[in-house]
C-alpha cells in the first residue's frame, strides 16, 4: 500500500479493533469465501493505523477512483497485498505458550467460596503489567511488537511469583496426541 509500517503492535491492535476492522477478527487472514470481506479501503486504514507510534492517530484512509479502479483490474495484486498484510501481522506475533499453574491451597482456602473479578481489557492489562514490572515507560510499551509484548507480560508474570510454566516442544506433541486419541485436552 505503499507505506513504510512500524512492527504491528498493541496500539495498532487496540485502534483497528475500535475501528471493528476486519484485518484483526478472525478469519482475516483466509482471503475468499471461508475468510472476511475486507475492502481496499480497510487495508488502507490498517496501513495508515500500523504507520503510527502510540498515541498517535489519524484517520485518513479515503478510497481514491484509482483505488477501487485498480482493485477490480488487479486481483492478483489484490490478493497479494492481503497476503502481505498476513505475513506482517504474523511477523509481529510470535506469542508465548505457557501455563499459569494454581498455587498449593490449604482445606480451608478450598472450601471458602472463590471470588471472580472482571479484568481489564487484554492490551491494557498487559501494558500495565510490562510497565510496573519491568520499569517501562507505558508509551513504550504501546509501540514495542505485540509478541514481545507477549513475551515481556510472561516473563513479568513469572517475575511477580506466578508459576508460568513455559511449554516445550515435547509438551505440544503430547497436546497433540492427547488430542488426537481421545478428542480433547488443551
Amino acid at each position: 500500500m505503499g507505506r513504510k509500517l512500524r512492527p504491528f503492535s498493541l496500539w495498532h491492535l487496540v485502534v483497528l479493533s475500535g475501528l471493528d476492522s476486519p484485518l484483526v477478527r478472525e478469519g482475516a487472514r483466509k482471503p475468499g469465501p471461508k475468510g472476511v470481506e475486507v475492502t481496499p479501503r480497510d487495508l488502507k486504514l490498517a496501513a495508515s493505523v500500523c504507520a503510527l507510534r502510540y498515541p498517535e492517530w489519524r484517520g485518513d484512509a479515503r478510497l481514491s477512483a484509482w483505488d477501487r479502479i485498480w482493485r477490480l483490474s488487479h486481483r492478483e495484486g489484490w490478493l497479494r497485498e492481503l497476503r502481505s498484510w498476513a505475513a506482517y501481522r504474523e511477523d509481529f506475533a510470535s506469542y508465548p505458550d505457557f501455563d499459569v499453574q494454581e498455587p498449593h491451597r490449604s482445606a480451608a482456602v478450598k472450601s471458602a467460596v472463590p471470588i471472580r473479578l472482571n479484568p481489564p481489557p487484554g492490551p491494557v492489562w498487559k501494558v500495565t503489567l510490562v510497565a510496573s514490572t519491568l520499569g517501562m515507560p507505558p508509551d513504550q510499551v504501546w509501540d514495542l511488537p505485540i509478541g514481545v509484548v507477549e513475551w515481556y507480560a510472561a516473563c513479568a508474570r513469572r517475575l511477580r511469583g506466578e508459576l508460568v510454566d513455559f511449554t516445550t516442544e515435547a509438551h505440544r506433541e503430547f497436546r497433540e496426541e492427547f488430542k488426537r486419541r481421545f478428542g480433547g485436552g488443551k
